[in-house]
Protein backbone atom coordinates (compact mmCIF):
# COMPACT_ATOMS: atom_id res chain seq x y z
CA UNK A 1 0.00 0.00 0.00
CA UNK A 2 1.69 3.26 -0.69
CA UNK A 3 1.62 6.51 0.62
CA UNK A 4 -1.43 9.04 -0.35
CA UNK A 5 -1.15 12.17 -1.39
CA UNK A 6 -1.76 13.85 2.12
CA UNK A 7 0.43 11.27 3.87
CA UNK A 8 2.58 12.29 1.24
CA UNK A 9 2.70 16.42 2.01
CA UNK A 10 2.57 16.00 5.47
CA UNK A 11 5.69 13.88 5.62
CA UNK A 12 7.21 16.73 3.39
CA UNK A 13 6.02 19.65 5.61
CA UNK A 14 7.33 17.92 8.66
CA UNK A 15 10.70 16.69 7.57
CA UNK A 16 11.39 18.38 4.46
CA UNK A 17 12.63 21.48 6.10
CA UNK A 18 15.87 20.51 8.45
CA UNK A 19 16.12 23.91 10.46
CA UNK A 20 12.50 23.85 11.65
CA UNK A 21 13.43 20.19 13.12
CA UNK A 22 16.44 21.90 14.78
CA UNK A 23 14.27 24.31 16.34
CA UNK A 24 12.11 21.61 17.55
CA UNK A 25 14.56 19.43 19.20
CA UNK A 26 15.90 22.59 20.92
CA UNK A 27 12.27 22.85 22.02
CA UNK A 28 12.01 19.87 23.24
CA UNK A 29 15.57 19.92 25.17
CA UNK A 30 14.06 22.63 27.22
CA UNK A 31 10.52 21.29 27.74
CA UNK A 32 12.00 17.98 29.67
CA UNK A 33 15.36 16.91 31.17
CA UNK A 34 16.56 13.47 28.86
CA UNK A 35 15.12 10.40 29.99
CA UNK A 36 12.00 12.25 30.55
CA UNK A 37 8.49 10.15 29.10
CA UNK A 38 7.07 12.03 26.46
CA UNK A 39 3.41 11.47 25.27
CA UNK A 40 2.53 12.33 22.09
CA UNK A 41 -1.29 11.73 21.65
CA UNK A 42 -2.40 12.01 17.72
CA UNK A 43 1.41 11.54 16.88
CA UNK A 44 0.23 11.81 12.98
CA UNK A 45 3.29 11.31 11.02
CA UNK A 46 5.75 11.05 14.34
CA UNK A 47 7.95 14.51 13.78
CA UNK A 48 7.58 15.80 17.52
CA UNK A 49 8.49 12.35 18.88
CA UNK A 50 11.45 12.29 16.33
CA UNK A 51 12.58 15.52 18.36
CA UNK A 52 11.75 14.55 21.53
CA UNK A 53 14.05 11.29 20.71
CA UNK A 54 16.90 13.43 19.36
CA UNK A 55 16.35 15.70 22.97
CA UNK A 56 16.98 12.19 25.15
CA UNK A 57 13.14 11.55 26.34
CA UNK A 58 11.71 8.14 26.12
CA UNK A 59 8.17 8.26 24.08
CA UNK A 60 4.44 6.82 23.62
CA UNK A 61 2.73 7.75 20.84
CA UNK A 62 -0.78 7.10 20.04
CA UNK A 63 -1.95 7.33 16.18
CA UNK A 64 -5.59 6.64 15.73
CA UNK A 65 -4.97 6.45 11.60
CA UNK A 66 -4.21 2.78 10.35
CA UNK A 67 -2.13 4.31 7.71
CA UNK A 68 0.03 6.01 9.91
CA UNK A 69 0.18 3.18 12.89
CA UNK A 70 3.52 1.78 13.19
CA UNK A 71 5.05 0.05 16.34
CA UNK A 72 8.50 0.63 17.52
CA UNK A 73 10.41 -0.40 20.86
CA UNK A 74 13.61 1.73 20.69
Amino acid sequence: MGLSPGIARSLLTYYGRPLRLARLVAFHRVLMPPGGLYFDIGAHVGHRVWAARRAGMRCLAVEPQMQLQRRRDL
